[in-house]
């Protein structure tokens, strides 16, 4: 078992599954390239990370959660130290032995808000532990690993566009553009990009929006913003529609999650 690079604050075990909450004491330029045999999710909560899995930035600056499939190496790592994390160690045996994964999930990538909230939800748990967590840390986990598993499928052979719309929607305002402007900024017909668009990336534009603004209020709330400052920022109409997406997505109202994240505080 390959030990992170970090204070181990908490460490909980539940049948093959392992969680722990870490903070990040090694100094980046003591961290080399390295592996893992197991799979790993990884929720960052707080610092500045750097990592080479798909779709994050250079350096991250905002909570977030990723994936690594058994076998990753990377160099994976804080800018500096004073950072906090969570990480979910799953058996390679057991990853492996999921049946019809798709090949989103079989690299290293980041993860959307529902998974993020998941983690938050094992991270709770773990700080609360008693008779019953290790059951609930159980099923959450496995939730987790199907949620990990379905990641939609981003081509490598995707249009060279494509990346500029997915920004462009991930952008916090109050009026989104329409298809007709995302694709005269991508240069294709509308019903162009709609279809490329569900082909590469596995869902609608309008549903990658609500996901990418969902993933932004998250993001906004663990960052100590208020809930109408997070609905406000991420761009909903107002807190009853933030409410409304969440309560779809994950079942959770935002005081609820709010809670959660105060566990990890």
């Amino acid at each position: 078992m390959k030990r992170y690079f970090g204070d181990y604050l908490l460490e909980r075990q539940s049948g093959e599954l392992r969680i722990a909450a870490l903070e990040a004491t090694v100094p980046p330029e003591e961290v080399m390239e390295h592996s893992h045999e197991e799979a790993h999710l990884i929720l960052v909560t707080s610092g500045q990370y750097l990592s080479s899995a798909r779709d994050m930035p250079a350096v991250s600056r905002e909570p977030l959660a990723l994936f690594n499939p058994p076998g990753t190496t990377h160099r994976d790592r804080f800018a500096e130290t004073g950072g906090y994390f969570v990480s979910i160690s799953i058996p390679a045996e057991l990853w492996l032995g999921i049946e019809n994964k798709s090949q989103g999930s079989r690299q290293a990538h980041r993860l959307g808000a529902r998974a993020m909230i998941l983690a938050y939800q094992l991270r709770s748990e773990l700080s609360r532990w008693d008779f019953a967590s290790s059951l609930e840390h159980e099923t959450g986990c496995y939730g987790l690993l199907e949620e990990v598993s379905n990641t939609p499928p981003l081509s490598l052979r995707r249009p060279a566009w494509l990346d500029r719309v997915r920004e462009r929607l991930r952008q916090p305002c109050s009026a989104p553009p329409s298809l007709k402007a995302l694709a005269l900024d991508a240069n294709v017909h509308p019903v162009y990009l709609s279809r490329a668009f569900r082909r590469h990336v596995g869902c609608t534009p309008g549903a990658y929006l609500r996901q990418a603004r969902l993933e932004q209020a998250v993001r906004l709330m663990a960052s100590g913003a208020s809930l109408s400052e997070a609905a406000h920022g991420a761009g909903f109409h107002d807190q009853s529609h933030f409410n409304r997406v969440l309560r779809a997505a994950v079942d959770l109202t935002p005081s609820a999650l709010r809670k959660l994240m105060r566990v990890v505080d």
